[in-house]
């Protein structure tokens, strides 16, 4: 097909990772910034075997699904991708795309995908953001590049955090940090004050002296603003330079539960959707008899406890495992501050951990909860597919649809599991972003 400087086209549908398809001379066309139903202008970018990628010239005939974005850097700015669709449509199209991922993986039928669990903010709920330091300030990354589009202040953040970004991203910018801040990472969590922790390049000696008169010049914006300021040297531990350390999360809503987190370690961004998955994993365990006194779950990509503390609340035995220190000792501390004393928490690779525990002569635990990153957990759901051992219910939290869908069919070669539900959530709107709980119950017969 012999590309050419502008064509038309109409959009069918959105795919993941959010770009707009549409067909041309038979071949498909990916365009980001489109939305189903526009009829837009659009120039080919690259073409590969299968599709051509393009770049939206104009709208000619916009879709009813299209709204103004409210933010003045977005098409630029590479957090968001769909500030230009109605939320309705949003919520919609992302059931869609995880419906038709999973529906390739044996045992995944319609009706088990269900309806989206949407957010209740659609703008101001990231409570945790990490911005880059470029030539122009404080940012986002430009979509698809490494520059940075700078930034005061973003729709999609908390208040709290936006505060920070205009009182820090002023401050840093006329300061020598400029040249040594890498990153910065803003927290909020349910309670306490907000944190800073500015990740470092490494600097030389000779400039210590002047950087420390810099740090301390940020002093008085903890104490304003407020926040606690933390500084991450490259490859140190990160140091409190200010205020009180008292970010802590309430996934279950309330005060009954605290979880104090670690200066940049992992939790759900959005902060509202985080205790809604939490009762997710709760109720999908409670309807397969799995919340009662003496069954023993295993959860893998601990973190902090996120899952173990409320899941142990409940009564079971919970053993926690991750390959972050910093986040394990977060959550013993989170296990001795809650009072649960059925939790232990073992520093470790999760597949290598797992495939230990159902190799040898011990039985399997009753629960298997895993919440990997992106990348999914393929050498776990191996090491299942292969084993005599089985637990009798899995929950399965992923971030990603396409590495879910791959490793369920790992497990669905033994035809071992059957597949319950597969319950969307809104953890990012404004991105193509989905979360997804999954749940899979031992077949009847089935040994281990």
């Amino acid at each position: 097909m012999k590309l050419t400087t502008r064509r038309e086209l109409e959009i069918e549908k959105l795919i993941f990772r959010g770009d707009g398809l549409g067909h041309d001379g038979g071949k498909a066309v990916l365009v980001p910034l489109a939305a189903p139903g526009d009829v837009i202008a659009w120039e080919p970018l690259r073409e590969k075997r299968r599709y051509i990628r393009g770049r939206l010239l104009e709208v000619v005939h916009p879709s009813s699904e299209r709204v103004s974005p409210p933010c003045p850097l977005f098409g630029r700015c590479g957090g968001c991708q769909w500030q230009h669709l109605r939320y309705d449509a949003q919520l919609r199209w992302k059931r869609a795309i995880v419906q038709e991922i999973l529906l390739r993986v044996p045992g995944v039928s319609e009706e088990k995908v269900r309806d989206i669990v949407p957010s209740p903010l659609a703008f101001h709920y990231r409570a945790r953001v990490r911005l880059t330091m470029g030539r122009e300030g404080l940012g986002f990354h430009q979509a698809e590049s490494h520059r940075v589009v700078p930034t005061r202040e973003c729709p999609l953040l908390d208040e709290r955090l936006n505060r920070i970004l205009k009182a820090l991203g002023e401050a840093i910018q006329r300061s020598l940090l400029s040249r040594v801040v890498q990153e910065l990472l803003l927290e909020a969590g349910d309670n306490g004050i907000p944190r800073t922790v500015f990740r470092l390049y490494p600097s030389p000696r000779r400039e210590q002296a002047r950087l420390q008169a810099a740090w301390d010049k940020l002093v008085p914006l903890a104490g304003t603003t407020p926040f606690s300021l933390w500084m991450e040297p490259s490859g140190a531990a990160p140091k409190l330079l200010a205020g009180e350390d008292q970010v802590a999360l309430s996934p279950a809503g309330g005060e009954e539960v605290k979880l104090h987190v670690p200066p940049g370690g992992f939790f759900q961004a959005n902060l509202e959707q985080n205790r809604r998955i939490t009762a997710l994993v709760i109720w999908a365990l409670e309807a397969e008899g799995m919340i009662t006194p003496g069954v023993r779950a295993l959860d893998l990509y601990c973190g902090m406890g996120n899952f173990s503390i409320p899941l142990a609340l409940s009564g079971v035995d919970v053993t926690g495992v991750d390959s972050s220190a910093p986040s394990l000792d977060a959550a013993r501390q989170n296990a001795v501050v809650n009072g649960t004393p059925n939790t232990r928490f073992v520093h470790a690779d999760a597949a290598s951990y797992l495939r230990e525990i159902i190799s040898g002569a011990n039985p399997p635990p009753d629960v298997l909860l895993l919440d990997p990153p992106r990348t999914g957990a393929r050498e776990v759901m191996e090491s299942l597919a292969v084993s005599g051992k089985h637990p009798t219910v899995i929950v399965y939290v992923s971030c990603d649809p396409m590495t879910l869908a791959r490793d369920l069919k790992v497990l669905a070669k033994g035809a071992m599991y059957e597949i319950l539900s597969v319950t969307p959530l809104d953890m990012f709107p404004q991105t193509f972003h989905v979360e997804t709980v999954t749940v899979l119950r031992k077949r009847q017969g089935k040994r281990g």
